[in-house]
């Protein structure tokens, strides 16, 4: 009797694992923007924009929604590179006193396509042949939409991708895609 009731229990248990698996890899996964920033006149800026959380681990065919969440209420981007070296890494980087050629490459790319006239910031979602390639990026938050939902195409089964805003390049992610 004891044996019995421990095999149904593990078939439930395993028949539980599968459907949540199944819901999981068919569901949505949503990433969004957390922190603040404070300017202290003579003191410093101190920012704890992020997104949250930062690196994501998907299903091929699961969709992602990238949402505003954080205290500045700025706009943000979500601009794709497949080159963990076009992430910024430091400040000097940032600020392009330290040179970095994938970063400015990364930064240039993602400027071009949504301010290409710095007086009238433009929205360009890059979306027309699917989100998944080096350099698609959207915008999302203050002004815009508040969220923005993707799925990757274009990315392959243990292909790993890169997140960054090009706004708050220090706001990066990573987006595993499992098979």
């Amino acid at each position: 009797m004891k044996r019995r009731l421990v095999l149904v229990t593990v078939g439930v248990m395993a028949i539980t694992a599968l459907a949540l698996a199944a819901a999981a890899a068919a569901g949505s996964r949503t990433v969004t923007t957390r922190g603040d920033e404070v300017l202290r006149v003579n003191v410093g800026v101190n920012s704890t924009l992020r997104f949250s959380p930062g690196p994501l681990t998907v299903a091929v065919g699961e969709s992602i929604t990238w949402e505003a969440g954080d205290k500045i209420g700025a706009p943000h981007t979500v601009t794709l590179t497949r080159n963990p070296d076009a992430l910024v890494e430091t400040f000097l980087e940032f600020i392009g006193i330290e040179p970095c050629a994938e970063c400015d490459a990364a930064l240039g790319a993602a400027f071009g396509g949504h301010f290409p006239d710095m007086a009238a910031p433009v929205l360009e979602l890059g979306l027309g042949d699917g989100f998944g390639d080096d350099g698609d990026s959207f915008l999302f938050g203050n002004g815009f939409p508040p969220s923005v939902t993707v799925t990757l195409e274009n990315v392959s089964p243990g292909e790993t991708v890169f997140y960054f805003c090009a706004i708050h390049p220090w706001m990066q992610g990573s987006i595993e895609v499992q098979g």
